[in-house]
């Protein structure tokens, strides 16, 4: 095996290693971010609904 060779195979490797880690911190970010995301969309829902029924009070 030649320097290319090795140089070519180290580089495969490394770039496999950042890939997995990007992907492990990817998903932990991901993980991490999940409740704080539904609690937004929850208050963000309730809020529209709650203008909704503003909105059928002002017609009626």
């Amino acid at each position: 095996m030649n320097f290319t060779e090795k140089a070519g195979e180290y580089r495969r490797r490394t770039e496999l290693e950042v890939q997995e880690a990007l992907m492990k911190y990817t998903i932990a970010v991901y993980t991490i971010s999940l409740p704080f995301r539904y609690t937004y969309l929850s208050d963000a829902f309730q809020e529209k609904i709650l203008n909704k029924e503003e909105d059928h009070h002002d017609v009626q």
